[in-house]
């Protein structure tokens, strides 16, 4: 642009992050030469010190050098424009406008970058508002299920336990949280069933099923066991394999199955 080149042949505009590593500059070598600007005397006499206008040898171009350094309001940036000892006196002595010319460009500059950044922010808290929105629906979900819901990771520890769970297992959830599967259910539960891996590397379905109505033990917190039935599928997330576990305490049914039994006993003898 005509305005940046106003200040010199040597001149410069960089960008910088708090912490001096830079973000983009003017002219492009500028940012090929060197992104990190930590231990230079622009950034250690400019920017820690706080000061609005420094005198220093050149960082990349020999020769004395003046820069102008000012922080952006509300915003993590750090605005540099150098230019040489030399050249600013002359222009300086030549006409003053030429450094309102450079002030208006770089506010164009600095405008168009924090439009961009409020802008990218913007779009990041939305996203960042529906990705919460979502989680906390799906926990809602499976919090308010009427059978009990475990989530398993590959190495058999769990990472969901919703309230149904804890009223069978008579166990807090963050209790259950972290530990082995093998704690609260007996039986091969996380192993795929005959029949079911073949047709599942078939189908190619992103969840497989496992088994369905497993007859299984469950222990609860206090010791006692009791009869459960279950099915488990697996699933991928961000690579990673976890089971999930829905189950119910079957406790009930089998009394009553155990008392049909004994009157169908019973009649027959009779």
């Amino acid at each position: 642009p005509q305005g940046l080149r106003e200040i010199g042949p040597d001149g410069a505009v960089r960008l910088l992050r708090p912490d001096g590593m830079l973000l983009t500059g003017y002219p492009m070598a500028i940012a090929a030469t060197t992104r990190d600007y930590r231990d230079s005397t622009l950034f250690i006499q400019g920017v820690r010190a706080g000061r609005g206008l420094i005198r220093h040898a050149g960082t990349v171009v020999p020769g004395e050098r003046i820069s102008a350094i000012r922080l952006i309001d509300d915003y993590p940036l750090v605005v540099t424009v150098t230019s040489s000892v030399d050249f600013v006196l002359r222009t300086w002595y030549r006409s003053s406008a030429l450094f309102g010319a450079l002030a208006a460009v770089t506010a164009v500059f600095l405008g168009l970058i924090t439009l961009s950044l409020a802008r990218q922010l913007r779009i990041d808290e939305e996203l960042k508002s529906v990705v919460i929105e979502s989680e906390e629906r799906l926990q809602a979900i499976i919090q308010s299920a009427m059978d009990a819901i475990i989530i398993v990771d590959a190495l058999q520890r769990i990472v969901l336990f919703n309230a149904a769970a804890e009223q069978i297992f008579h166990c807090p959830g963050a209790e259950a949280i972290g530990a082995d599967i093998g704690r609260f259910i007996f039986g091969h539960l996380l192993e795929l069933q005959p029949g079911h891996e073949a047709e599942l590397d078939a189908a190619g379905a992103p969840m497989r099923k496992m088994g369905q109505h497993l007859a299984l033990t469950g222990m609860r917190a206090d010791g006692a066991e009791f009869p459960i039935d279950a099915s488990v599928s697996q699933v991928q997330l961000h690579g990673a394999g976890l089971f999930i576990v829905i189950l119910r305490d079957v406790t009930e049914r089998k009394q009553i199955e155990a008392a049909l039994r004994e009157n169908e006993q019973r009649y027959r003898t009779l």
